[in-house]
């Protein structure tokens, strides 16, 4: 299921925050990965957006990720305690062609450590690859850093539609968020036991070369 920015947001999803510096990229990801479209006058947005969809793992699971769409400007960072509140996942967004988006990962880094919970997955994406020739921060760059924190990378571009990396983001995403609620299953009021099935998404051709790095 899909839909578009809703004003008044109910959490009735797995929460995923994605953040990152303004003009970035974060909403054409998110435009891209709900709607399959893409608009070049996209404004920034204001506070905070909402997007939801549900997406079929391949164990049959269900998972629908409520997506909360931030603003990268510095007068709304104080609605940052909000944004985390609750959240299952982050997704980290810089833009390769910009070196200061990269830089700033660690204040975006230590926002996430301040606000949301110690056992938060991160994703790091880098956006705009289809802007090789103005890339300015490289792929090696960008993989000892995720090394570094453990942190599932993945490069993509909002622009061309034929790009699977965002849906794989997203796979991932709900996969490890489904795996986690899945761990513990209370069987008759008393407690939890521990289950044995997993879900992990394999991604075999997400290979170096193409911007991936499950670090």
């Amino acid at each position: 299921m899909n839909s578009g920015p809703r004003s008044e947001i109910a959490e009735s999803g797995e929460k995923v925050v994605i953040i990152g510096d303004a003009s970035v990229g974060k909403t054409s990801i998110i435009l891209r990965y709900t709607s399959n479209t893409f608009s070049d006058n996209i404004k920034p947005t204001i506070g905070c957006d909402h997007y939801e969809r549900e997406i079929e793992l391949p164990n049959k699971s269900k998972v629908k990720l409520s997506i909360w769409d931030t603003a990268g400007q510095e007068r709304f960072r104080g609605l940052s305690s909000s944004y985390y509140k609750k959240a299952k996942c982050v997704v980290l967004v810089y833009d390769i062609t910009k070196k200061s988006s990269f830089e700033k990962l660690d204040f975006w880094r230590d926002e996430i450590m301040n606000f949301a919970d110690e056992e938060i997955l991160v994703v790091v994406v880098g956006n705009k690859t289809d802007m090789q020739e103005k890339r300015a921060v490289t792929l090696e760059e960008a993989e000892k850093y995720a090394q570094k924190h453990r942190y599932f990378y993945l490069e993509t571009s909002a622009l061309e539609n034929g790009d699977q990396h965002i849906q794989k983001v997203f796979e991932y995403v709900a996969a490890n968020i489904n795996n986690k609620r899945r761990e513990f299953v209370d069987t008759d009021g008393k407690g939890g036991v521990e289950r044995k099935d997993t879900n992990e998404i394999k991604l075999e051709d997400n290979k170096k070369a193409d911007g991936g790095c499950k670090c």
